[in-house]
């Protein structure tokens, strides 16, 4: 009952659009929801709120909701060309996020996700999706998908898919060709 009633204080406290300061658009078209995600911690002392920043970005904050509930942003995203889609806990102290982006590729603009993993408070960012590299015969768009959140250890790792480019080089002893689709495989998120 105690995390129930921290969590409507908490969902309440970061509410920030009210029915009498919405603008005339607002009214007309519709406003943005005032939260957009929220995911509790394993030991459930803290919450992750996916939130609302400026007319198309998102701010991820973490509440703590042992003592006297507090809000912390930890990533955001302006929504031009990036979108925070997604944010979960991996552990009590690593949280993995979703982004959705639309980039210029060969001249046309293409959508893509990547994935990454930071420490509750914001530091220790890695990303997680592949990586490309220069020999690259294409461009990954899609970044992965976590699969099974619960892997086989305490340590915060996660089962999760990912898209591989075949790549090709000339000229050196190390020049080869992998043709490999989609592989998944244990990713540790820290």
């Amino acid at each position: 009952m105690l995390i129930r009633s921290a969590l409507i204080v908490a969902l309440l406290a970061t509410s920030t659009t009210t029915f009498a300061a919405l603008d005339d658009t607002a009214i007309r078209f519709g406003a943005r929801d005032s939260v957009l995600d929220v995911s509790i911690s394993p030991d459930g002392k803290s919450l992750v709120i996916l939130q609302p920043n400026g007319p198309r970005g998102a701010l991820a904050s973490v509440v703590k909701l042992d003592g006297a509930p507090e809000m912390k942003g930890i990533i955001s995203s302006t929504g031009n060309p990036e979108r925070l889609t997604s944010c979960r806990w991996s552990t009590n102290d690593r949280i993995i996020c979703g982004l959705y982006i639309i980039d210029m590729v060969y001249g046309k603009k293409r959508a893509g996700t990547r994935m990454v993993a930071l420490n509750a408070d914001g530091t220790g960012m890695k990303e997680l999706s592949a990586r490309a590299a220069d020999k690259d015969l294409g461009v990954t768009l899609g970044g992965g998908e976590v699969i099974d959140w619960l892997g086989d250890n305490e340590d915060g790792s996660v089962l999760m898919t990912r898209w591989f480019i075949p790549q090709f080089s000339t000229g050196s002893i190390t020049a080869n060709s992998r043709k490999v689709l989609a592989s998944s495989g244990s990713i540790r998120a820290r």
